[in-house]
């Protein structure tokens, strides 16, 4: 059940009148996020004693709980893998901003969208196969709640630097932007050694994803 994997949300949140940071991390095997007052972020970062207490309240079952935003689900997160079959998934990109056309309802919509990382499975020691990289929609009120989830995996290695990179057979997104000109890049490690970069229109990759439902599903 270790901690990894830490994104801060770029905007503060709201909560009783206050600011607070919106942190992602993993409490494997899922995706969990919490609010940390503003106020409290220097303390976060020089008192061990806060920070072994803040952590321990969101270990908390209940908490945790609470606080999991995302679980593996397919098989490429290793969901049902033989050696761990409750899979895993990780956080990867910074949530980016976004604005489209709802393909149902045909109403301008707001979003975060975010990349998320797996690996396909494990071997008996615990090490991956490989990694993958996917997209998910979060809603733009509420992060907590994910609208959208890809139903394939975005990134998969194919490339001989992700295939025979330092780590064989990883693709791991760690950021997002858009250029002047609409296109998304999408910044991932190759073989965990490399830094590349994956592009498309940006009103392409939204297309695709606003389909799909939270669970990958084609919406109705």
């Amino acid at each position: 059940e270790y901690l990894k994997n830490s994104i801060i949300f770029p905007k503060l949140i709201d909560k009783n009148g206050e600011p607070h940071i919106m942190l992602f991390y993993r409490i494997y095997p899922d995706i969990q996020a919490s609010l940390i007052p503003l106020k409290d972020l220097v303390i976060m970062a020089y008192d061990d004693d806060y920070r072994r207490a803040f952590w321990a309240e969101q270990y908390k079952p209940e908490v945790r709980r609470r606080n999991t935003i995302m679980r593996p689900e397919r098989r490429w997160e290793a969901r049902g893998d033989d050696n761990y079959p409750e899979g895993q998934i990780s956080g990867g990109s910074t949530p980016l901003e976004v604005e489209y056309t709802d393909p149902i309802t045909k109403n301008r919509t707001k979003a975060w969208m975010m990349t998320y990382n797996s690996p396909t499975g494990f071997k008996p020691n615990g090490h991956t196969l490989d990694r993958v990289v996917s997209m998910v929609l979060l809603d733009y009120k509420n992060p907590y709640k994910v609208i959208s989830r890809s139903p394939e995996p975005i990134i998969t290695p194919t490339e001989q630097n992700e295939i025979h990179g330092r780590y064989p057979n990883i693709t791991f997104a760690i950021g997002l932007d858009v250029s002047p000109e609409g296109e998304l890049r999408i910044y991932y490690t190759a073989g965990d050694q490399d830094l590349v970069k994956a592009s498309c229109p940006l009103d392409d990759m939204l297309a695709y994803l606003t389909q799909y439902d939270a669970h990958g599903r084609l919406r109705s």
